[in-house]
């Protein structure tokens, strides 16, 4: 991913990112739109709109991932063999924040799909009990 480029060993799956609630009447992903791109600003841009994003939730408060945010340009520009130790320090707090908005995606998803399941489950009893209850009409004709 292209998170991995820029922060080694980050087990952080943007894909996931995508996939947050998004309040009513935004459209989805239209911010994750604007940060298409393939150069390392891109990328940056794409984990600074992560950040910012108020729709996935994180253990971080949102100032603290807005400093975050803003200070990820210059944390995460520099080539990984010229950064400064603060900016490693930065570093890892985004990876953390990023890592637990990534661990409660993950946990969202696993919910809905046990939901879509036991939806599917109570679909297909209904719709058992339903042919039992036409069948036994059509014998009571």
């Amino acid at each position: 991913s292209a998170l991995c480029l820029l922060l080694p060993c980050a087990s952080v799956n943007l894909s996931a990112l995508k996939m947050g609630k998004r309040a009513a009447g935004v459209p989805a992903g239209a911010a994750w739109k604007k940060q298409r791109g393939t150069g390392p600003k891109a990328k940056i841009n794409v984990v600074i709109a992560a950040l910012k994003d108020a729709n996935l939730s994180s253990e971080a408060p949102e100032a603290a991932r807005k400093m975050l945010a803003e200070g990820a340009l210059n944390a995460l520009h520099s080539v990984i063999e010229e950064r400064h130790p603060m900016q490693e320090t930065i570093m890892g707090y985004i990876k953390e924040v990023l890592a637990d908005m990534n661990s409660r995606l993950t946990e969202a998803v696993e919910e809905s799909k046990k939901a879509s399941s036991t939806a599917e489950s109570d679909l297909e009893l209904h719709k058992a009990q339903l042919k039992i209850a036409t069948d036994e009409v059509e014998e009571a004709k």
